[in-house]
């Protein structure tokens, strides 16, 4: 028997309607096999978008100049938090 992977992907740019689809709560998997059955509790916690990236030296990137090195800098993220993976 060959194993099986199931993915479940979901993709919204608006937050209240990601969270109205994916709630905050615990979700129950129940994952059954020939060797052992198991259930398998997900917590989902409360998500909430960081705010948009913003170049912080803008007016300085105007004048570039191609000969000279130049760093862009970016405005620091508020509401992130550490990035979650489930595998």
């Amino acid at each position: 028997m060959q194993p099986e992977n199931y993915y479940l992907f979901g993709y919204n740019t608006n937050l209240t309607t990601f969270n109205a689809a994916y709630p905050t709560g615990n979700y129950i998997f129940s994952v059954t096999s020939n060797a052992a059955n198991q259930q398998v509790t997900v917590n989902l916690p409360v998500y909430t978008q960081p705010n948009a990236p913003r170049v912080s030296n803008h007016a300085a990137a105007q004048t570039i100049s191609a000969s000279q090195p130049f760093t862009l800098t970016w405005d620091a993220f508020t509401a992130a938090g550490a990035r979650t993976t489930f595998l």
